[in-house]
């Protein structure tokens, strides 16, 4: 019978949103403000922390983020196929020839072929039964005789499965064909449910759930299960909106027309990706029947799991560079953006090897990637994570069977520890190197798996590597702390995938647990946390509870960034407070000396934000009640901080545990302390070098004086020090700040002082330019010093004239952000002499 006139006539195929989709729409469109809110604040040159590792990990980030918005908007599309059954009279004016078709090759056992065979045979579409034998076994071929099944052969073994099944297409004759793997067993009503969609004569295939029976043999097979579930679920439901439902290698349903206008399957070892970019660019249409209608195997093994994975990266790689250009121009909008983003899922192996090697690169060589305050980040990226997380769960309500509910943990860490094969796919589609077809290999016993785990072992062991070794040394910046967790992280990920793959210890530990939950009160509080989870997971799929998560995260975001914008507004509300963090924009100051408590100096005309004083005296038992309380504060408005500058100790009577000089430190300071205190503002300490010291040998002076510094700092905050900010005075040469930095706890701002010249520097009378060219040397030492990332700066430039001390300051603050303060020196028009230290 003609197909095409009967059928003439018959509307396309309908499809209606699925039940709960606005709710989903809902909470996108709340994740999307929150990725903007996110990538609005991210998007700062000041976060550029050392660039080679800040655009690697920016890479990895944005890489995720696109993906989890590439899910998003599939979410937002899903939609339920309006069965043709609807017009019955229709559907029964033709009734379809249908040949199913299963492959065989040799090695693989021959009591699932009788199980799939048997199960073809037993489905109630009237239909044909093909097996596409590779080996031509004698064994199969009675079988085939026995049940009915039509067996084929070939001698020339050309394009692996896809060659196969074509050669037994010359031979079949039906309108359609369906293709199963040989370990999947469909169900008697297979053809009934997917046969009907075929009305629609513009319809090329159909693909069907492919499910799995087989997910308790392993932690494995489990996880490679996992890792299918939402594929199958929401997004391939949100594909059949954007007419980009693709064919999977099992349990699809092809029109023989579609194949012949292409010439049959398209070879590969993506056969069936490659096939559905060639029918939806010959202008077939795709529909996904959202149904499980079939359970195949999935691997169980880690060997046969990743080199199921090597031959599908290889081969995604190899058709979006080598085919989807081909085809670029003959597919749709949507089509184009499809087959380009789906091979980039399997883009994750080079961006988990960037995620691996980045926090390691980070805590060697003392550089860190990202320049940013952790509360702002945490602000902005946590809600996001939520919201992400909220999604997730919700869309869980479309997954295919009611078993597939959950955090899915397994899948993940089975993804992460794919991260070499997918490298390795990667590289070998660059390089054209081949892959040969093997089908997925069916385990039956399960050894421990430790060579194939032998990358990711030692992965493992480098991050931990890295921790172990870096642990002797001063760790409390924050940016080497997230780098040290992201390392354990990292770890902890690889080594769990490791543990997957460890078959006979899971054996011992499911004896062990079933012995264990066989006891009263133990199986009755693993049924209690059993249903609390259940519980759980179905509350959060319900639209109510999902849309009332996704306001109060909303909410919480918006209360954090109004907090954090009262914080900033505090600089204004407080003029001092910019010196607890160094504020938003960059404060000048200028520099008074007292010598031996003199008060010969008067309050000086001009008010700028910081005014630097030089306290001339060493800890000494005749200073303890010297320190000049009444002529600071007579120096001071109320508008600003002052900058003291105190002695750290002499060459003579070197600080150590016991010492004189250590006990007179401590008197002088406890005093300090008090008087510190009642200055009721914020209060910058700088503890300078003494002249005898700034030019000897790192190796001679560093330890004691980190060991003087960290003293005073403990000693102050045991006594109260909250109005004290720490300012550590960097030594004179640039490459020695390293071996001086006293570590990031002890330390709140860095001063540098950039007044004299390098040796052999050119003279220039730009005095701007002099201290760019003098900070620009400091500024690549601080790069190197891990600790020292994030600290404001405060700079004591040379003299200038003060009309231009405006312009100078503004330019200075756009050129270098991290500097918050500027001392610079004085021309003889406002008199006071710079002091850079106590005893100048």
């Amino acid at each position: 019978m003609n197909l095409a006139k009967p059928l003439a006539s018959v509307p396309q195929i309908q499809s209606r949103n699925a039940s709960g989709l606005r709710v989903m729409h809902f909470l996108v469109a709340t994740g999307i403000l929150l990725l903007i809110n996110f990538l609005w604040w991210f998007c700062d040159k000041q976060h550029i922390g050392y660039a080679p590792l800040f655009w690697l990990l920016t890479l990895s980030m944005g890489f995720k983020l696109l993906r989890m918005v590439h899910e998003w908007v599939h979410y937002c599309g899903v939609s339920e196929l309006v069965r043709p059954d609807a017009a019955p009279d229709v559907v029964k004016q033709h009734r379809f020839t249908v040949d199913v078709l299963t492959t065989a090759c040799p090695g693989e056992p021959l009591a699932m072929f009788e199980k799939t065979l048997r199960a073809m045979q037993a489905i109630t579409y009237p239909h044909t039964s093909y097996l596409c034998d590779e080996g031509d076994d004698p064994v199969l071929r009675r079988l085939c005789a026995e049940l009915g099944v039509v067996h084929v052969t070939r001698q020339v073994k050309v394009d692996a499965k896809a060659g196969n099944i074509n050669n037994a297409l010359r031979q079949a004759t039906g309108e359609l064909c369906v293709v199963l793997d040989p370990d999947h067993v469909p169900t008697p009503d297979f053809l009934d449910r997917v046969v009907p969609y075929f009305v629609d004569p513009k319809v090329g295939f159909a693909q069907v759930v492919q499910a799995y029976g087989n997910q308790a043999d392993s932690l494995v097979a489990q996880g490679a299960a996992e890792q299918t579930y939402h594929f199958y679920g929401p997004l391939m439901m949100g594909m059949n909106r954007f007419g980009t439902a693709l064919a999977i290698g099992a349990n699809c349903t092809f029109r023989r027309t579609a194949l012949d206008s292409i010439g049959g399957h398209a070879p590969g070892l993506t056969e069936d990706m490659h096939t559905a970019m060639r029918l939806h660019a010959h202008g077939w249409q795709s529909v996904y029947v959202p149904e499980v209608l079939s359970r195949g195997l999935v691997p169980s093994s880690l060997a046969s799991f990743y080199a199921q994975q090597l031959k599908w990266s290889r081969g995604a790689f190899d058709l979006l560079f080598r085919v989807y250009p081909r085809l670029f121009s003959r597919l749709t909008w949507s089509q184009k953006l499809h087959y380009a983003t789906l091979p980039l899922y399997f883009l994750a192996g080079v961006i988990t090897l960037i995620d691996l090697v980045v926090p390691g690169i980070a805590l060697l060589i003392g550089r860190f990637p990202w320049s940013i305050e952790m509360t702002g980040f945490a602000a902005h990226f946590l809600p996001l994570v939520a919201i992400a997380l909220v999604i997730r769960l919700y869309s869980q309500r479309w997954l295919r069977d009611p078993r597939e509910v959950g955090l899915h943990l397994v899948g993940g860490f089975l993804r992460a520890g794919t991260w070499w094969v997918y490298t390795v796919g990667f590289v070998y589609a660059i390089l054209g190197i081949k892959v040969p077809y093997i089908p997925t290999p069916k385990e039956s016993a399960l050894p421990n798996e430790w060579r194939v785990s032998a990358p990711n072992i030692a992965a493992g062991l480098l991050n931990l590597l890295v921790v172990l070794t870096l642990t002797h040394e001063d760790r409390h910046n924050v940016y080497s702390l997230a780098m040290t967790a992201f390392c354990l992280f990292n770890a902890a990920s690889i080594f769990a995938s490791v543990g997957l793959g460890l078959h006979r210890v899971h054996l011992s530990l499911a004896r062990l647990a079933t012995r264990v939950s066989e006891l009263p009160i133990a199986g009755r509080v693993l049924g209690l946390l059993q249903a609390a989870n259940d519980g759980v997971k179905a509350l959060l799929r319900r639209p109510a509870v999902a849309a009332t998560s996704a306001v109060m995260i909303m909410g919480l975001m918006l209360t954090g960034t109004l907090a954090l914008h009262w914080h900033a507004n505090q600089y204004v509300e407080s003029p001092t407070n910019w010196a607890l963090d160094g504020g938003p924009t960059l404060h000048t100051g200028i520099a008074l000396n007292l010598k031996a408590h003199s008060a010969a100096w008067q309050p000086v005309t001009t008010r700028p934000d910081v005014v630097a004083l030089a306290i001339s005296v060493s800890p000494s038992p005749d200073s303890v009640t010297s320190f000049p309380t009444d002529w600071v504060r007579s120096q001071l408005t109320n508008e600003q901080v002052p900058l003291l500058t105190f002695s750290l100790g002499t060459a003579t009577a070197p600080i150590s545990p016991g010492s004189v000089a250590l006990g007179q430190l401590d008197a002088y300071w406890d005093h300090c302390l008090q008087a510190l205190q009642s200055l009721q503002r914020p209060v910058l300490i700088r503890l300078a070098w003494d002249p005898a010291l700034r030019n000897q040998s790192p190796s001679i002076t560093s330890a004691a004086n980190i060991e003087a510094w960290r003293h005073v700092v403990e000693r102050c905050r045991r006594g109260n020090d909250s109005n004290i900010l720490w300012v550590w005075d960097a030594p004179a040469q640039p490459d020695s700040m390293r071996f001086y930095y006293p570590g990031e706890r002890y330390v709140d701002w860095v001063s540098i002082d950039c007044s004299k010249p390098f040796r052999n520097e050119r003279p220039t009378s730009d005095s701007l330019a002099a201290l760019q060219t003098r900070y620009e040397q400091f500024r690549a030492s601080i790069a190197q010093c891990e600790d020292l990332h994030g600290k404001p700066v405060l700079v004591v430039g040379p003299a200038i004239r003060p009309d231009r001390l405006a312009q100078q300051t503004q330019t200075l603050g756009k050129s270098y952000p991290e500097i918050k303060a500027v001392i610079f020196g004085t021309t003889p028009i406002l008199e006071p002499v710079l002091a850079r230290n106590i005893n100048n």
